[in-house]
């Protein structure tokens, strides 16, 4: 894997604060900046795939929401593993409906 060197720079606080957190888990400072950072790609993606379902099928309603919630069950942030990737690219998101087939493409419909 290439490696690119950054240099960054914090406030005192964060940084003791991104010190004790990767320390906790065991981690080197760069190794969980690159796990917090890839995360935080992930989650752009996830809005960006929302906006897309949004502004093809309309906003997500209360009972879609509600739905989803009781499907996906309590949601901890995921550890990202060493490496990974910002996850799925905003311009080709799945469709929501795919991973909730039984409600088949009813939005389609109205």
């Amino acid at each position: 894997m290439a490696v690119d060197k950054m240099s960054v720079s914090f406030d005192a606080d964060l940084a003791r604060g991104i010190r004790e957190s990767a320390g906790k888990a065991g981690m080197a400072v760069s190794t969980w900046l690159a796990e917090a950072a890839a995360e935080r790609l992930r989650q752009e993606a996830l809005g960006a795939a929302v906006e897309t379902w949004q502004s093809r099928f309309g906003s997500l309603e209360a009972d879609e929401l509600v739905r989803a919630s009781s499907l996906l069950g309590p949601q901890e942030a995921p550890v990202p593993s060493a490496g990974a990737g910002p996850g799925p690219s905003p311009a080709s998101p799945a469709s929501p409906a795919s991973h909730f087939p039984e409600t088949g493409n009813a939005r389609e419909d109205r």
